[in-house]
């Protein structure tokens, strides 16, 4: 199976290493397994397994990669797409309307409240956040909340319950 996890960096955030650890054990399963980062910042790349793929797009802003995700995905021949955290799980699905029958390849994983993170944001932006949980990541395949409480927050701003 060919799997790629999709995420603004290669850091040590706790998402990060989610995605650095099981990229190790689903390539010792006999996965192929690619990292796709869109940002280059990188302190991690150093401990995979060499049969894991790491790549960047090298982009500063995270709008900036949907054009080079679209390519990536009509050229790779991907099994299960799976990207982290908000907004590049919102990038992930705009960029799968230009991929014919992508969507059912795509995994969403979020790793925080969502509602918590951006408390501070003004009531458009909120809004806006809100607007794209409920219609985009309802597009996914499935979504993949870190806790319960995460799932509630999705869930709230308009997630169906199955999707998770």
């Amino acid at each position: 199976m060919r799997i790629v996890f999709f995420q603004i960096d290669l850091g040590r955030g706790g998402a990060e290493k989610v995605a650095f650890y099981l990229s190790n054990y689903l390539s010792k399963k006999g996965n192929e397994v690619h990292i796709l980062t869109i940002k280059s910042k990188d302190q991690l790349s150093e401990g995979l397994n060499r049969e894991v793929r790491f790549s960047t797009f090298n982009k500063k802003r995270i709008s900036s990669s949907l054009i080079p995700l679209i390519r990536f995905i009509r050229t790779e021949n991907i099994d299960c797409l799976i990207s982290n955290v908000w907004p590049v799980t919102m990038v992930s699905v705009v960029a799968s309307f230009f991929c014919s029958g992508f969507r059912q390849k795509l995994v969403l994983v979020e790793h925080c409240n969502l509602n918590e993170d951006f408390k501070h944001k003004s009531k458009l932006f909120r809004f806006f956040l809100r607007l794209s949980i409920s219609f985009l990541h309802n597009q996914a395949s499935k979504v993949i909340a870190v806790s319960n409480g995460v799932r509630e927050d999705l869930i709230s701003k308009g997630l169906k319950r199955e999707k998770t």
